[in-house]
């Protein structure tokens, strides 16, 4: 009996084409540059992270480029209004071949036209920063050299986070965070934001057996949500899995906290008896969040590869309008909101846009 044609396979064969030419002639084609001119369609976007290729270093674990091509063509498929990838595009920054390969393989995003932004990991800063930031920033030219920023979509204000604290110094620290406090504020007093989500590539919490939770998240975005209402949830890399977990806060209100690595790079394991209660405790695979956005609700939905390329709804959150009181639309439905100078201050001149 035939094998069922799979559309993915040979688009890899394709993706190594490229891969050895470079390594014959030592050159790359120029960046490709993602969109990032946001038309409000349907209200529904999709966060995903954890991209790059296995390392090859990392011999005990298996490939994952098939799969990560899958994720793609399915994010394609439900064409939506813009992509957000929480970091780990690619597994060396500062190497122009491994963004080359980034390249083709969101091709199926660019083609369709499906605006693309992104936060930045710790594999997309391996290397020189200088030569790695270069390389991300040319792929993303609309975030004006910024390494933190936010973008509003219908009620949603999405702030993006730079978590790589050893390559930020002392007054990029004090600026990102002296900026996120000013725009969790702002979102607090514009009736036209009903949430805000916050997105970061290392952790608050993990259960993961190879990485650990970030400090810094928990103490400054989820300590922020204890003042802030409208914060209502925190979307994480990092961890090649999937996790959810609820911070409790004053009021009855809870925090909701996804960790959703499951861009293509090789899954990991997790603790089973970790010491932070799992919500989630469906399959673990590759995966993407799709966000729609109602006039009362966020809803997030974890859509998963299961066996025989299966995509399934897995895991659901809902969050509705507590207050239950109408909110003014703002003047602009769907913006990107340029993001202050200090996310670019500290920059070396070269880097700057």
């Amino acid at each position: 009996m035939p094998r069922p044609y799979n559309p993915a396979v040979p688009r890899l064969l394709l993706l190594l084409l490229p891969t050895l030419a470079l390594a014959a002639c030592r050159s790359v084609a120029a960046p490709v540059p993602c969109s990032g001119e946001i038309e409000d369609r349907s209200g529904v976007f999709v966060l995903y992270g954890d991209t790059r290729p296995r390392l090859a270093a990392e011999v005990w674990r298996e490939s994952s480029d098939r799969e990560r091509l899958l994720v793609v063509d399915a994010i394609a498929a439900e064409r939506p209004d813009f992509v957000l990838n929480s970091g780990d595009l690619v597994g060396r920054g500062e190497s122009p071949w491994e963004w080359a390969r980034f390249d083709a393989e969101i091709a199926p995003l660019q083609e369709a036209g499906i605006p693309y932004y992104a936060s930045l990991g710790n594999h997309d800063l391996s290397g020189d920063d200088a030569h790695a930031l270069h390389n991300f920033f040319a792929r993303f030219p609309h975030l004006r050299g910024r390494r933190w920023y936010e973008v509003r979509h219908r009620a949603l204000a999405l702030i993006v986070l730079d978590t790589n604290l050893r390559n930020l110094d002392a007054a990029q620290r004090r600026d990102q965070l002296e900026w996120l406090h000013d725009r969790l504020a702002a979102a607090e007093a514009d009736p036209g934001v009903r949430w805000v989500m916050v997105v970061t590539h290392y952790p608050p919490y993990t259960n993961a057996t190879l990485h650990g939770p970030s400090a810094w998240v928990r103490e400054h975005v989820l300590g922020a949500a204890r003042t802030h209402p409208k914060l209502a949830a925190v979307v994480a890399g990092h961890v090649h899995s999937y996790e959810r977990f609820a911070e409790p806060l004053p009021g009855g209100r809870q925090l909701h906290v996804l960790v959703s690595g499951g861009g293509g790079a090789p899954l990991v394991s997790l603790r089973r008896d970790g010491p932070f209660p799992d919500l989630y405790s469906g399959p673990r695979s590759f995966h993407y969040l799709r966000v729609t956005l109602s006039p009362d609700q966020l809803l997030l939905e974890t859509v998963m590869l299961l066996p025989g390329d299966r995509w399934e709804v897995v895991d659901t959150v809902r969050v509705d309008d507590a207050a239950g009181s109408p909110v003014h639309a703002p003047e602009s439905p769907s913006r990107n909101e340029p993001p202050v100078e200090r996310g670019a201050r500290h920059l070396p001149p070269a880097e700057r846009p």
